[in-house]
């Protein structure tokens, strides 16, 4: 198509809207049907998360025959990036809908896969109203579901307030993982490749899946995690068959450091197969089946109030009662989305020091083969200067860098190689080539220092030649409680600004024993 304004290169549209006639009639007096006005916000609002515009297609004429699906609706499947699905009665009673879903679905696996990125489906499930799981074509499965409905209600925006704010956070929603998508497919695109680059997350967590009650903190807590870095699992709808259902969860749990579980007052549903366990129940099982061979840390989070249905009584008690419950994982109760939010990031930032931790321990004391090399006489002795990111560009910083440069040192700092943030291996083989070595401290954190001194004890001792000189630079030592006592390095006491003289004793160790006069 000519002049396409398609964001992914190599297709002639974005997003192909399919949908019965019947969900875009008119009602209360709207001038446009639901599906008119939710095509409309798609148009006003993907060019935003894209960054560029973006085409995005919708059949407004009624199909009657098969000539008319294959001149005007077949050819726009195969050239369209991502399909979107409004799901209702009609949609799944209507031969033209599914026709279209499964014609998709054959064009994308010819054409880059149905899925990118290794999980993300390029099949989005719109819900107006309450499907039963058990109706829904096997081309949806996995596919995430974005609710448009409160209870028995489908939201509308024209309505209220209320009805507006809560439909325009599931569009953004939609409109997110729509255009991480997109993004993934343009790259690969642009590559020439079958499949889009994978993004390397932070780190992966498991958001159970919960009852349609608390669906909207469940959104949230999703969003929240995902515009942090982390991985987000599952991706799409879990099965309602018990078999299937296990395997997915099973899978997804064994990716992930944390599992994250919402408990409300109703019971949930019970899969296919199952005798009387919840959804709920269930992941939240295998999940401390899990814990228990492994570092997967699970928090429930268990809404307040009392639960009408005697099972969802029973599943609480055990909660609260249970031995294995209370040793392997973490139960909040009486609180707020908030504080699940500040527990879940003060948990994932121990996991993650924890891991950094084993892996120092991993790595043992260093004794690389360049450990015991000298600088040839012409080269300027090494200082590596260790500070935390946030002070990487501090005035004090950069005056202290541009004093050693005039001194005739190299001082290295952690660098990022190709936008990838520094490793381990880099740090570990500054420390084994460094000649000397200063801790800057600017940012009061003691959790940091004290990491940092251990990295000199540990690595350090390793080497066959020790290093000259090694120092904490406090840069703005104030009252004696916050002064450094240490014997491990020199500790040398700025006032804010930084001046030569408080390297003077750092720096005359460094040129009496390297050998070089002072300048």
């Amino acid at each position: 198509m000519t002049g396409s304004k398609a964001y992914v290169e190599g297709f002639e549209a974005d997003v192909f809207i399919s949908y019965a006639r019947l969900d875009d009639k008119p009602v209360l007096g709207d001038a446009e049907g639901w599906v008119s006005q939710f095509h409309a916000e798609l148009v006003n609002q993907l060019p935003v998360y894209l960054g560029a515009e973006a085409e995005i297609w919708r059949d407004r004429e009624e199909i009657r025959n098969n000539e008319d699906f294959s001149k005007k609706i077949s050819h726009q499947l195969e050239s369209t990036a991502t399909f979107v699905a409004i799901l209702s009665e009609s949609f799944i009673h209507r031969e033209w809908c599914l026709r279209e879903l499964e014609e998709f679905t054959n064009h994308a696996q010819q054409r880059y896969g149905v899925y990118v990125d290794g999980d993300k489906k390029r099949i989005f499930s719109i819900e107006r109203m309450p499907m039963s799981r058990d109706v829904l074509p096997s081309q949806l499965e996995g596919t995430t579901t974005y609710r448009f409905f409160e209870g028995d209600r489908i939201l509308r925006p024209t309505i209220n307030a209320s009805h507006r704010a809560k439909y325009l956070a599931s569009v953004e929603d939609l409109l997110i993982d729509i255009s991480r998508v997109l993004k993934l497919l343009a790259k690969a695109a642009r590559a020439g490749d079958i499949a889009a680059a994978p993004e390397e997350p932070k780190m992966t967590v498991y958001l159970a899946q919960t009852t349609s009650e608390l669906d909207d903190h469940a959104a949230e807590m999703r969003r929240d995690l995902t515009e942090r870095g982390y991985r987000v699992l599952p991706v799409g709808d879990l099965s309602p068959r018990s078999a299937r259902f296990t395997e997915e969860v099973r899978s997804c749990l064994a990716k992930c450091a944390l599992s994250i579980h919402l408990v409300g007052h109703d019971y949930g549903f019970v899969p296919e197969g199952e005798a009387s366990k919840s959804n709920v129940w269930l992941q939240h099982e295998m999940a401390l089946e899990r814990a228990q061979v492994s570092d997967l840390r699970p928090i429930v989070w268990v809404a307040g109030g009392e639960a009408g249905d005697a099972r969802q009584r029973a599943f609480l008690a055990y909660l609260e009662e249970d031995d294995v419950v209370q040793s392997h994982a973490e139960l909040l109760k009486n609180c707020g989305l908030e504080e699940l939010k500040t527990e879940t990031y003060d948990k994932l930032d121990r996991i993650r020091k924890d891991r950094a931790k084993a892996e120092l321990e991993q790595a043992g004391p260093v004794k690389a083969t360049f450990a015991g090399l000298r600088p040839a006489p012409d080269e300027p002795p090494m200082i590596y200067v260790m500070c935390e990111e946030g002070s990487r560009k501090s005035p004090p910083l950069l005056a202290m860098r541009k004093y050693l440069l005039a001194k005739g040192y190299d001082p290295v700092f952690l660098e990022k190689l190709d936008a990838e943030e520094p490793t381990l291996q880099q740090h570990i083989d500054n420390l084994t080539l460094c000649d000397a070595c200063i801790i800057y401290y600017d940012q009061k954190s003691p959790a940091w220092l004290a990491q940092k001194l251990g990295d000199l004890r540990k690595y350090l001792r390793g080497r066959e030649r020790p290093v000259i000189a090694k120092a904490i630079y406090q840069v703005a030592a104030g009252d004696d409680d916050e002064a450094i006592e240490t014997n491990a390095a020199l500790v040398l006491r700025g006032q804010g600004e930084f001046a030569p003289e408080h390297l003077q004793p750092f720096v005359e160790r460094l040129d009496a024993l390297s050998g070089r006069s002072v300048l």
